[in-house]
């Protein structure tokens, strides 16, 4: 007799578990059909990139076969678009095409047609599976356009749509990545004759969105400066960088276009000091934030930008003392020599706009400094214990690079007031340095102070005889790339003529100081005079010229005027 009501709890349990074990075996079933079928699709794509001729082994050491990426990808669409990109990538190696001999080059162009063709496929394929995927449009554009500039089509101009919406599509929609943009300004800058004015218009925005990666730019600006019609048609997309005034101030130079190379070196400059300003605010946002060795860091690198002169020596001021006191800093040398090679030659003849903890760390924080311009530079900063300690170590101080060294020391001492050990540092001075006006100058002082040290009457004859109203082309002397000369004016003056004796046939531009003080760049020409609107004292002064475009000039005679 069947038992009648409800199964005991023990015959009715496997029920629910049955349901379970079924459920979960149709999961497992599907993965497994699942990736049976994603191998399958990566093994057709495999064969579609052997048929189509595509290398799939690695060409440089390190770099993964196309077959391993493909594999990696973890459903079809993403592999679709992998091997959609190496083909694109193919067709976009100028590279292949130059080490090829004719006959095989013109087989390689037909199989382009084939390769672009899947490509395209592949891509509106992964488009339609990946609706929000950049790569996917950026992919089907980029085949379209290859295509059609290779083969010259005149659907490239009179059916743009078909390329520029999906790559427009790909830049809205990955705003962080460049490729969209790169090929889209490549695509203009070769059709641009072609363009429409409404079409040159979208297309200078691509350009300035193209321009803001360094490396695209470096790539594209010679075609875009051999596009743009006017000075002011080729800055327009430009981004307001000091690399890429540089750039465009190079390409003036190099057709000796002076007046737009003032202008884009203008540029440059501003820049420049802006970035400089940036670098050191994030310093110090660093600084406060804690993060001691990244605010090192960007002081670094603003300090390393600066260029010796009145005007930037505030900010090379700000970078020094925002790095940790006695730290060294390999990328800052080179700044570093130049701003205490400006300073060591100005300090005889005017105030040197830099503050002694600046000099101090600059001296104790710079590999590879001269000892003569580290004892100068500790000397400046009035720390005159380290400096003779720089001295002692030398065997070759007396030799005429230590005549700034010298010459800063007595300085110090007279202000001291110790005129002995002042005229014991004056001993030793390079003859050289006891003719020119800074150390005619010293002495004269030395003299005044104490007449037993110094015969006074000597000294100021000695001073009144080196007062000039002409300086000739040999009274110059050179400093690295700059040409120094030091002045004992006979009066006061308004202003000085500044001749040239060689100038590039070309012309060039000059970069003029007077005590420190940076004048406007100028453009100068052979036979040409400069004349300098400047505030002259019958005092020592220095005046400082050298080349920043064109080659090496020679400044000769100069006159108070």
């Amino acid at each position: 007799m069947e038992p009648s009501g409800p199964l005991p709890p023990r015959r009715r349990s496997w029920l629910p578990r049955a349901g379970l074990v079924a459920v979960a075996l149709a999961v497992a079933l599907a993965l497994v059909a699942t990736d049976c079928a994603r191998r399958r699709g990566h093994d057709e794509l495999l064969a579609l990139a052997a048929t189509l001729g595509f290398d799939a082994t690695p060409k440089r050491p390190g770099s993964r076969p196309l077959g391993e990426r493909l594999r990696d990808e973890e459903s079809l669409p993403r592999a679709r678009l992998t091997l959609a990109r190496a083909l694109l990538a193919r067709e976009l190696d100028a590279r292949r095409w130059r080490a090829l001999p004719p006959e095989e080059a013109a087989a390689e162009s037909a199989r382009s047609e084939e390769r672009l063709a899947a490509a395209e496929r592949l891509a509106a394929a992964a488009l339609a599976a990946l609706p929000a995927s950049w790569e996917a449009p950026y992919l089907l554009g980029g085949a379209r356009l290859v295509g059609l500039l290779g083969r010259r089509d005149v659907r490239l101009v009179r059916a743009p749509e078909r390329w520029e919406a999906p790559l427009a599509l790909a830049r809205e929609r990955g705003p962080v990545f460049r490729e969209p943009s790169q090929l889209l300004a490549a695509a203009y800058l070769e059709i641009w004759p072609m363009l429409s004015l409404a079409a040159q218009g979208r297309a200078r925005t691509v350009l300035g969105e193209a321009f803001t990666d360094p490396a695209t730019f470096d790539r594209f600006f010679p075609a875009w400066a051999r596009i743009a019609r006017t000075p002011r048609e080729l800055a327009q997309p430009l981004p307001d960088r000091s690399g890429v005034w540089s750039r465009v101030a190079s390409h003036y130079a190099a057709q000796a276009d002076w007046p737009h190379w003032l202008e884009a070196h203008d540029l440059a400059t501003r820049a420049r000091t802006r970035e400089i300003e940036e670098l050191l605010a994030e310093s110090r946002v660093r600084q406060r934030g804690g993060d001691r060795a990244g605010a090192a860091a960007a002081a670094v690198q603003a300090g390393a930008r600066t260029r010796p002169g009145r005007a930037e020596a505030p900010l090379f001021d700000q970078a020094v003392r925002s790095r940790p006191a006695g730290a060294p800093a390999a990328a800052l040398a080179g700044a570093a020599r130049a701003w205490l090679e400006w300073g060591a030659a100005l300090a005889p003849f005017a105030p040197v706009p830099l503050a002694p903890e600046t000099l101090e760390r600059t001296a104790r924080g710079t590999p590879g400094l001269p000892p003569e311009l580290v004892a100068w530079a500790l000397v400046a900063a009035g720390d005159l214990p380290a400096a003779e300690l720089v001295e002692r170590r030398q065997e070759s101080q007396w030799s005429e690079a230590w005549g700034g060294y010298l010459l800063a020391k007595a300085a110090l001492l007279l202000d001291r007031g110790d005129p002995v050990a002042a005229a014991a540092a004056l001993a030793p001075l390079h003859r050289e340095w006891k003719r020119r006006p800074a150390g005619l100058a010293l002495r004269l002082r030395l003299a005044r102070t104490d007449p037993a040290l110094a015969p006074r009457g000597e000294a100021e004859a000695a001073f009144a005889a080196a007062h000039r109203d002409r300086w000739e082309a040999t009274d110059w002397r050179w400093r690295g790339g700059a040409a120094l000369l030091e002045l004992l004016p006979a009066t006061s003056a308004t202003g000085l003529t500044l001749a040239f004796d060689e100038v590039p046939a070309a012309g060039a531009v000059v970069a003029i100081q007077w005590q420190g003080e940076a004048l406007a760049p100028r453009a100068v020409r052979p036979g040409s005079e400069l004349e300098l609107p400047l505030e002259i004292a019958a005092a020592p002064g220095l005046l400082r010229v050298e080349s920043l475009a064109g080659g090496r000039v020679r400044p000769g005679r100069v006159t108070l005027r």
